[in-house]
Parts: C-alpha cells; sequence; structure tokens
C-alpha cells in the first residue's frame, strides 16, 4: 500500500490535470483535478492556519459586495457536478487554465 500526504495528493492531481490540459485531452477530467487538488489544498491551509484559505476564493481584489456571486462564479462546474439538478453545463480551457494556474501557485504558497 502506498502512503502519501495530503500535499502529495494535490500535487498529485495538478501534475495530472496539466498534463491532460497541454494535451487537449478531456476538460471535465481536466476541471475534476484541479478542483480535487484545490479542495485538498484548502484543507490543508485550515489546518495550517494559513491567512487565505483559497487564492481564488479568498482573493482580496473582489470587493464584499460582489464575493457571494463570484464564489458562486467560481463554484458553478463543481456544484453541477456533485449537487445541481441541472441537466447541462459547459466546462471551458480558458477557466480550466485559471484554475490550474491559481491552485499550483496555492499550491506552493501552502502545499510545500
Amino acid at each position: 500500500m502506498e502512503t502519501i500526504s495530503k500535499a502529495e495528493s494535490a500535487k498529485r492531481h495538478l501534475v495530472e490535470g496539466i498534463k491532460l490540459f497541454f494535451e487537449e485531452r478531456d476538460s471535465l477530467a481536466i476541471h475534476t483535478l484541479a478542483a480535487a487538488a484545490q479542495g485538498t489544498l484548502r484543507d490543508i491551509a485550515q489546518v495550517s492556519g494559513a491567512e487565505r484559505l483559497s487564492i481564488l476564493h479568498d482573493h482580496s481584489d473582489i470587493a464584499p459586495e460582489h464575493k457571494r456571486n463570484w464564489i458562486n462564479a467560481l463554484n458553478a462546474p463543481r456544484n453541477f457536478l456533485s449537487t445541481e439538478r441541472t441537466i447541462r453545463t459547459g466546462f471551458s480551457n480558458s477557466m480550466n487554465l485559471t484554475m490550474l494556474w491559481y491552485f499550483l501557485m496555492q499550491y506552493f504558497y501552502i502545499g510545500r
């Protein structure tokens, strides 16, 4: 049995998501891997007492009155996969690239 840390788990999700992105593979799989890494990094940040749990969700440039809309937009694809009753949604490569980039930065900020 292989034993890994949460940081290693996040790293593996990001590495595989990045590989799939550059191979122009399945955008849903890329999104799922990026979201899994982000969830793990948020867990690490929370346990370690980090100031920010998510570079995107806790972004300082988002005005307080727009924060709920911002978070809803970021979470829409993940919510579709887990709780929404909507039949169809879209997954864009530009959103996946943004997620992978920010979560990679979050990994270096929190996960190492």
